[in-house]
């Protein structure tokens, strides 16, 4: 307040104005985030370096040393305040470059960080004064687990005898730990497991289907086969692929596939059956005329399939021959199977396949009205037509018990007896599926007598359609077929197809791999 001004005013000529460059702030860097998003930190480390040295040369030749100062700030994420407003000086005399690691402890907490020097860089070229801020880090908390992974830790312990490029590689042969199956119905505890079923639910739950969802009845059924068979899925979704796909990659190894059934997904298994249970569609219940289609062996066809698998003891793609009897493996089929680990497993797969084109040569294909919505993919189905001498049909007018074990039966059609066969009965129940063969004999040219033990006899009152029967040799009373496809059409029209059932094509499914 004492001050009066200045004295001297005027122009002044001829001066030289020098700034003093070490109170020359620079611009900031930042912000930058210290830790990943979601992450807090209690502990900051930023780096510094100068990439050419620190120092200026004298007119002698050596290095005179140099300080500088850097101001940093630091303040929360979303606020505009800094926590942290400080310096840190950095000083040396050297051409080489130098480093420096400053850290800041501070109350935990997601943090961002802005720096700046202070004072301008000094350019003559005797001068060594470029500062890098070269990294920002900061301490996370030690994770104590997570969550869907499994960890392992090892230490190991190399030579120079290792190629450097897989000292450092580790092969793991993991298990997965899913909900398996236990007297009856599926834990909710995890378990180390190869098996097929639990692979099967956990890829439908992983892409939001429930157990309501699933079959579960027909898959916990197939569960026990499979253990019982030791069938097992070792496998590694390593790339996308289509739900519907990777469950049948699973279901594969154990014969089976995968359908929808009235919006559920259900395992299907190509296995051995009798049948017992087969729903029975004749002329009788047929639209269109049954028409059967057979493919004969030509030289022009495979004979034999080569599989290629993983050998669960090199690790290693290997391959097995799959042969019948009569085949020459002069022209092999070439496939790959997934999941199967063990050459005896490869072999039946395979075996499986080549028997399916050895044997399964016919394709049958018919209508009904709505009668063949009984049948479902891969289902059983006893199938008659009107080739003469061969199985045929007709309507039940009437049955009666003759005895503790026979029944009289009336038909609508006069049937073809052969000389010295022996003939069979059946008949189609209410619910579609088949009743018998009943072995029989003949009355006269509209009744036989049928030996039906404990069967219960059909009703025929008018009030419901009465029963179609199928009747033939012991040898040659129907088509046993397996079903593929039923579409239907409209209301009343129903599509099927189906392939011949032969035993045959099950041979192989114990069997130990030959060569």
């Amino acid at each position: 307040s004492t001050w009066s001004g200045f004295q001297n005013e005027g122009a002044i000529t001829n001066a030289t104005i020098e700034l003093d460059a070490s109170s020359i702030v620079g611009g900031w860097l930042g912000w930058f985030p210290v830790c990943p998003s979601g992450e807090t930190t209690s502990l900051i480390e930023w780096d510094l370096t100068t990439p050419n040295g620190f120092g200026k040369i004298n007119s002698g030749g050596g290095i005179e040393g140099r300080s500088r100062q850097v101001q940093y700030q630091i303040r929360r994420v979303g606020e505009t305040d800094p926590l942290i407003n400080d310096y840190y000086t950095i000083a040396g005399a050297s051409r080489d470059q130098l480093g420096w690691s400053p850290q800041v402890s501070i109350a935990n907490g997601r943090y961002e960080m802005r720096v700046r020097r202070i004072g301008a860089e000094d350019t003559a070229t005797d001068s060594m004064d470029t500062i890098n801020w070269f990294g920002l880090k900061s301490l996370l908390p030690t994770p104590t687990s997570y969550a869907g992974i499994t960890t392992l830790a090892l230490t190991l312990t190399g030579s120079d005898t290792i190629a450097s490029q897989t000292e450092n590689k580790i092969n793991v042969v993991p298990q997965r730990k899913l909900q398996i199956v236990q007297n009856g119905a599926f834990t909710t505890a995890l378990y180390p497991t190869n098996d097929i079923a639990p692979v099967v639910r956990y890829i439908a739950h992983s892409v939001g289907y429930g157990d309501d969802q699933i079959d579960i009845a027909e898959l916990i059924r197939l569960d026990a086969i499979w253990k019982a068979r030791g069938d097992t899925f070792k496998y590694i979704y390593d790339s996308n692929v289509v739900v519907r796909d990777a469950i049948n990659t699973a279901l594969n190894v154990g014969f089976s596939e995968m359908t929808v059934n009235h919006g559920k997904i259900k395992p299907v298994r190509d296995e051995p059956r009798d049948m017992l249970n087969a729903h029975m569609y004749t002329p009788q219940n047929m639209t269109k005329t049954l028409k059967t289609s057979f493919s004969v062996v030509t030289p022009e066809e495979s004979d034999g399939i080569r599989v290629t698998y993983v050998d669960e003891d090199t690790w290693e793609e290997a391959t097995v021959l799959c042969l019948l009897p009569t085949d020459t493996g002069f022209k092999l089929d070439e496939i790959t199977i997934d999941g199967v680990t063990t050459r005896d497993k490869a072999y039946q797969l395979g075996m499986r396949q080549r028997s399916i084109q050895f044997h399964r040569r016919k394709k049958y294909s018919f209508s009904t009205e709505m009668d063949a919505l009984n049948s479902e993919y891969w289902s059983t189905a006893m199938l008659g037509d009107d080739i003469p001498s061969y199985a045929q049909s007709g309507i039940m007018w009437s049955i009666q018990t003759q005895g503790a074990d026979k029944a009289l039966i009336q038909s609508s059609e006069m049937f073809t007896w052969k000389d010295g066969a022996s003939h069979v009965i059946s008949w189609r129940k209410s619910n579609g599926k088949i009743a018998g063969p009943f072995p029989c004999t003949k009355v006269n040219d509209f009744y036989l007598l049928a030996t039906i033990g404990t069967e219960p006899l059909p009703t025929i009152n008018g009030t419901q359609e009465p029963p179609h029967l199928l009747f033939g040799t012991s040898t040659e009373y129907g088509y046993p077929a397996i079903v593929t496809k039923v579409a239907p059409s409209g209301r009343f029209d129903i599509a099927v197809e189906a392939v011949n059932y032969n035993a045959n094509v099950y041979a192989y499914d114990d069997a130990a791999a030959d060569n």
